[in-house]
């Protein structure tokens, strides 16, 4: 099944156990103020550097949220000291609300402004990757990020040591995923998107990193062969391509061998499961006849059988 996205249109800041109680939306627009915020003008507002881009669909369920509860939460921003801010928390808040619903000012906890540019970098994912979709895309780009910081800020060390912080940079990633996922920058991006999809879970993914390029695109026109296949002799699963582990294991190793690709089978419609069930079911029951009243009933409900079929075969012709 195609990877379900999972989104909370509740504002929920995860940042310093930062919590700002909701008001009503009557006081916010009679301009009362509210503890615990600011009103700011979304002008003097700018995105994290450190931001890995806006999910559309998230930013519709925002929309939708907000044009019936108003905005709940307010973003986090650092205060830049020069009448600007630089969002923390609320990237896709603040597109839905400012951008796209059109509000001029925006509520906001103001924090003073971190210098130290890794432990802004852990802030920002501190407080943001809880509430994103993370594909394996996602985490190449948030790794080649954090490296790219952290090594900007001046740091050296061992491999062992850029590990350790890396993996403080990123929430707490294990020094194994870290490996695991840097050798999927080896992996061709049509590859890579079968896992964004959910055709292909990250782990099954792992099997084709030793091949070469050439390799990687054979496996994928197979597998979208095989999906074809599947769709061609039932379309309900048009919305449901995934691939078992096992059959992306035998595609893999088929490449790998240089073996010819053999025609994709086409999955069975749930109607002909149940035709092969039950023909198969009776024919067991049937051949199972031992005593010579069994072999002589099986042969009445044969009889029986053959004339019931030629009369259903009329009606469905």
């Amino acid at each position: 099944m195609a990877r379900k996205k999972s989104f909370d249109v509740a504002d929920d800041i995860r940042f310093q156990n930062t919590r700002v109680q909701p008001v009503s939306e009557e006081a916010v627009a009679e301009g009362q103020p509210t503890p615990g915020y600011t009103m700011l003008n979304a002008k003097d507002i700018q995105p994290s550097p450190f931001n890995e881009g806006l999910s559309q669909e998230n930013i519709e369920s925002y929309v939708k949220s907000m044009q019936e509860t108003g905005i709940i939460e307010p973003i986090v921003v650092y205060d830049l000291g020069n009448g600007k801010y630089e969002i923390l928390s609320g990237h896709q808040r603040y597109e839905a609300w400012c951008k796209r619903l059109g509000n001029k000012t925006i509520r906001a906890v103001i924090l003073p402004y971190e210098k130290d540019p890794v432990k802004r970098f852990t802030a920002h994912t501190e407080a943001n990757v809880l509430t994103r979709n993370k594909d394996l895309r996602f985490w190449l780009s948030r790794i080649n990020h954090a490296k790219q910081v952290l090594h900007e800020s001046g740091f050296v060390g061992s491999k062992a040591e850029e590990l350790k912080k890396i993996s403080e940079m990123l929430n707490g990633i294990s020094k194994t995923q870290l490996y695991r996922y840097e050798s999927f920058e080896k992996l061709i991006p049509e590859l890579q998107e079968f896992e964004t999809k959910g055709y292909l879970s990250a782990n099954t993914l792992y099997l084709a990193v030793s091949l070469d390029a050439k390799q990687q695109m054979e496996v994928v026109e197979r597998v979208r062969a095989l999906q074809r296949a599947r769709a061609e002799s039932n379309p309900e699963l048009l919305d449901d391509m995934e691939i078992t582990r096992e059959e992306f294991a035998r595609i893999v190793s088929d490449v790998r061998k240089g073996k010819k690709a053999e025609p994709a089978q086409k999955k069975k419609s749930t109607y002909t499961e149940r035709v092969d069930k039950a023909y198969v079911s009776f024919l067991k029951t049937i051949s199972r006849s031992r005593t010579q009243a069994e072999r002589k009933e099986a042969l009445e409900y044969i009889a029986k059988l053959r004339l019931q079929l030629d009369e259903l075969e009329k009606e469905l012709s």
